[in-house]
């Protein structure tokens, strides 16, 4: 049997095959070419490649798509085919897949950090575990996650930057941002092209609310970042934050027009996407042809989407709301609530604050705002558990705020701008909202779509 470049056991010998594994797992964590048709050179290979099926399987399912469910199932019983084959940290990371796929998120990361304790230079298990830790809004694993194997790593072991990044992001989500910024400089100081480090630098400049610096930052990096997949759709978002945060709406509608609607393949992009339009939306920007171009994209998405990842139902729902098709989310929350029913960790999570977000999203749309702070209010804290980003859940908030404005409790708006110009001082937006709160009528030029 084989050992990886980290000391991980193989159940395979076979160096080529040990060498097609690692350039998956490098394109894996850098979001370069196509891992999953990587790892197939292997597996085609060695059919009884157990690791090989199980990674294709796990690369699939973290698209956070429902219609990859099924490839990932199938992959899992190719490896299942072969168990007798696979050591113990395979069967380990079978069980993962097993568990992923059966919607049971928060057993698989139960088992990824038993499987740490043994292994905790697997880098693949640890980007698996940080992933679904950002998928259910788990800010402390994302950083303790990292800091509990952080000692059986040193900088001579392939993806020692990757690692740094990780813990990078852990630490922004947990608001040590100066912590976050040095880790996420030293990962870009070994490994340049680091995008994931680059976008935890990124969230770090977007939470103090330095704007400016955010936007000459990502632009100098623009042409690293754009080569890779999925993150080019996440660094292209936070750069038109910036622009939004300074109210220079035409270059974040640019952003939306030249990169993120031409590249909105994937629900992750068309989450990106949808998300800057409902901030401008909330601005009274004319966003109505891009909003229905992208309702269009979500109601094809949902046929097989909806009820699967309530932070992607809540996504959906803006987009409806925004486009006054009532028909379209009344259907979402329908499903929402069949899917809340289910025994799952998204059940939790929709039951918990999904259908309550997406009734508030759509209350305020139809100017109900008394309705839609009712829902949010309470709804806004428990959103964290549907995962994404302090950044990404800050649309809610925001709505929030917006629902007092045009309510006429400055009272109210105050209260949740406060702690805006508070965490972020930096930041214009606040400041903004503040001013119309206070009844300080600022200029802004609109932009018609």
């Amino acid at each position: 049997m084989g050992i990886d470049l980290r000391g991980n056991p193989l159940s395979v010998s076979d160096k080529l095959i040990m060498r097609i594994t690692e350039e998956a797992i490098r394109q894996y964590q850098r979001y370069q070419a196509d891992p999953v048709v990587t790892i197939e050179q292997a597996i085609q290979k060695k059919a009884d490649y157990v690791f090989g099926h199980v990674f294709k399987a796990m690369v699939l399912f973290m698209r956070a798509e429902r219609c990859y469910v099924s490839l990932a199932k199938q992959s899992i019983r190719h490896a299942m085919a072969h168990i007798d084959k696979a050591n113990e940290r395979e069967r380990t990371l079978l069980a993962v897949a097993q568990m992923l796929v059966s919607g049971q998120w928060r057993s698989a990361q139960s088992i990824l950090d038993r499987l740490l304790v043994e292994y905790p230079t697997d880098i693949f298990a640890i980007q698996l575990a940080h992933q679904i830790d950002f998928y259910l809004g788990d800010s402390k694993n994302l950083r303790n996650r990292i800091a509990r194997v952080m000692p059986h790593w040193h900088a001579q072991l392939p993806g020692y930057s990757f690692l740094l990044s990780c813990y990078a992001f852990g630490l922004e989500e947990m608001n040590q941002f100066k912590d976050a910024e040095q880790m996420a400089d030293t990962a870009l100081a070994m490994d340049p092209d680091d995008v994931w480090a680059m976008r935890a630098k990124a969230h770090v400049m977007e939470m103090q609310g330095r704007v400016d610096e955010g936007i000459e930052w990502l632009e100098a990096n623009k042409n690293i970042w754009r080569q890779t997949h999925f993150i080019p759709a996440s660094l292209h978002w936070q750069l038109a934050l910036f622009y939004f945060d300074k109210a220079q709406f035409d270059r974040a509608l640019n952003i939306v027009d030249e990169v993120l609607v031409s590249g909105s393949e994937n629900i992750l992009s068309i989450n990106d996407v949808t998300s800057i339009l409902w901030r401008l939306y909330l601005n009274d920007v004319d966003v109505k042809d891009r909003f229905t171009r992208i309702a269009q994209e979500w109601k094809k998405s949902l046929e097989m989407e909806a009820g699967f990842y309530a932070f992607n139902d809540v996504h959906a729902a803006l987009a409806f709301a925004a486009t006054g098709d009532t028909e379209s989310i009344q259907r979402l929350i329908y499903v929402m609530r069949l899917a809340a029913d289910q025994v799952t960790t998204n059940a939790m999570v929709t039951s918990q604050a999904g259908i309550a977000l997406v009734e508030g999203i759509q209350a305020f749309a139809q100017g109900y705002y008394g309705e839609a702070i009712r829902q949010l209010e309470p709804a806004r804290d428990d959103a964290q558990r549907m995962g994404g980003s302090h950044a990404q859940r800050d649309i809610i908030t925001l709505t929030l705020i917006e629902s007092a404005l045009r309510l006429g409790d400055m009272r109210l708006a105050q209260h949740y701008i406060s702690e805006r110009t508070t965490l972020k001082e930096k930041s214009p937006l606040g400041w903004r909202l503040l001013n119309r709160a206070r009844g300080v009528v600022t200029r802004l030029k609109r932009f018609a779509a």
